[in-house]
Formats: structure tokens, C-alpha cells, sequence
């Protein structure tokens, strides 16, 4: 009973022993079993143990109840401007995608021009080899930057879950 006590109210052997009005060597000796409690101790003990109420569920105590609504009404708070901030920080992975989106297109309009200046048969060999080493540089940069929208897309959408799950979990709903 003791332990059980110690473990709901989450108190010490110290704390108990105040409580109990005794040292806490005798606390240390009931638990270990070299002692039995003394009558008013016992008593007081009892007292505790029916307090916890232990055949009811957590959610139907009066008092959780009241606090799980008041815990409710300050998460719905924070979760707005959590949401608020959310929100801000969709619209900005938003705005990142398409000016990557715009990039990728104008990198693949140039290494499609450098295609076909390589196609042209009038470049001179040292052209045709800046031209080689300008279309490697932009492949490069597309594959660059569509890691970048593959990224951010994976973050977009994990902001977005966030946002989903935020605007409907309720306190009361994980505590049952």
C-alpha cells in the first residue's frame, strides 16, 4: 500500500514520513519489513489510499475532469498560434517550391540551348567543349535543385500532417 501511495502521489520516503508525522528510518523499516506501521499512521495511510480513489478511472475523478477541461482550453490556445505559425510556414515552402520550380525551368530551357548549339556543326572544338562543360554544369544544378523541391516538398508535407493532427487532437482524447 505503501508503495502504491508513493507512486500516484509521486512523493519521497521523506515527503511520506512528514506526512505521516514519523522519522524516516521508521518509513524505511515499515517498507523493508522489519516494522509495522503504527495504528495512527495506518490510519492516516487509509485515508490517502481512499483519496486515490483507485476504483475509478483516471478520466471520471472530479478533479482530472476539471483539469483536463482547463488543460483543453490552454492547449486549444496554444495549438491556434502553433497553427498560426504552421500555417506562416506552409505558405513559405509554398513560395520555395515554385521559385525552385521556376529555376528548374530556366535551367532546363539553357541545357536544352546548349544541346542544340552541340548539335550545330559550325561550333569550333574548343566551343563544342565549353559547351560540354556548360551542360554538365547545368544538369548539375537541376539535379540540384529538384533534390531541393524533393526536400521540400517532404518538409511541406510534414508541416502539413502536423497541421492536420494539431487541429484535432484533443487532450481528453488521450488521456482516455
Amino acid at each position: 500500500m505503501i508503495e502504491k501511495i508513493k507512486r500516484y502521489l509521486g512523493i519521497s520516503n521523506a515527503a511520506l514520513a512528514y506526512y505521516l508525522d514519523t522519522s524516516l528510518d521508521y518509513i524505511k523499516s515499515v517498507i523493508s519489513g522489519r516494522r509495522l506501521l503504527s495504528l495512527p499512521a495506518l490510519q492516516k495511510l487509509l485515508i490517502v489510499h481512499e483519496a486515490l480513489q483507485l476504483n475509478k478511472k483516471v478520466h471520471e475523478l472530479p478533479w482530472v475532469a476539471l483539469l483536463l477541461q482547463q488543460q483543453e482550453a490552454h492547449s486549444n490556445n496554444n495549438n491556434l498560434a502553433t497553427l498560426t505559425k504552421i500555417n506562416r510556414a506552409i505558405v513559405s515552402k509554398e513560395a520555395e517550391v515554385a521559385k525552385e520550380t521556376v529555376k528548374v525551368k530556366e535551367l532546363l530551357r539553357g541545357g536544352n540551348a546548349f544541346d542544340s548549339l552541340l548539335k550545330n556543326t559550325s561550333l569550333t572544338p574548343e566551343k563544342q567543349n565549353w559547351a560540354q562543360r556548360q551542360q554538365r554544369i547545368v544538369t548539375s544544378r537541376i539535379s540540384e535543385r529538384f533534390e531541393n523541391i524533393v526536400r521540400i516538398h517532404a518538409e511541406l508535407e510534414a508541416l502539413k500532417a502536423k497541421r492536420n493532427y494539431l487541429s484535432n487532437v484533443k487532450i481528453t482524447s488521450i488521456i482516455n
